[in-house]
């Protein structure tokens, strides 16, 4: 059964992964599981993870499914630190995503995370609270610090527990970036060796950033 799931899983288009995060949400929303809590204020939004499923792809995440699935104990840590997505657009609509010279934006995150995560999410955002909001309060009260902008962007950050994105583009492509970040000194464990391994493995782009001194400082 898990390796059929996961065998489908590998086979979905972007779109598709984000309606499937969907309805797996929607369906188990406010059931008690492992390493997830869902609290308002801790858990990812829905346009997040539809995002991160989009941009992560169905290949690289039936292998992390397959590897919680085998060893959760084990594999439970040892992720790399960060996760970069986005999302790129061909900068005119005649260009599809099989033209030739091609040239390609980055697509803004209200445009495809929704308007009320990219306005927290995204300072570039035109629905950026954190600049409109925050400088609207203070001019109008004269303040030079705004208390209620943390609250503001945590209510902005999703209008209700099940909002979700629009991930319809049509030719666009989704990107993700797996970085395990090293200071000095600071070697890979075997768990996160482990880790990069299957992701590569699984075509994901998985980096080491190694963080240097700069003695110019």
């Amino acid at each position: 059964l898990i390796e059929s799931l996961l065998s489908e899983l590998e086979a979905l288009e972007p779109s598709e992964l984000g309606e499937r995060v969907a309805l797996a949400f929607t369906k188990h929303f406010g059931v008690a599981a492992r390493g997830i809590d869902w609290r308002p204020d801790r858990h990812t939004p829905l346009p997040l993870l539809q995002g991160i499923a989009a941009c992560v792809g169905g290949r690289v995440l039936s292998v992390v499914f397959r590897a919680l699935c085998m060893d959760y104990r084990h594999l439970s840590g040892g992720l790399p630190d960060l996760l970069l997505i986005r999302a790129r657009r061909p900068s005119s609509p005649e260009e599809g995503d099989q033209g030739h010279g091609a040239k390609w934006e980055v697509a803004p995150a209200n445009e495809w995370l929704g308007s009320s995560l990219a306005a927290v999410v995204d300072p570039f955002s035109p629905d950026s609270a954190r600049s409109s909001r925050r400088g609207k309060a203070r001019a109008e009260k004269g303040l030079e610090n705004d208390e209620s902008s943390e609250d503001d962007d945590n209510d902005a950050c999703c209008d209700s527990p099940l909002e979700s994105s629009s991930l319809s583009g049509v030719g666009w492509r989704y990107e993700a970036r797996f970085v395990e970040v090293k200071g000095l000194n600071d070697r890979l464990s075997e768990r996160q060796r482990a880790w990069i391994a299957m992701l590569r493995s699984a075509g994901a782009d998985c980096r080491v950033c190694c963080v240097t001194e700069d003695k110019a400082l």
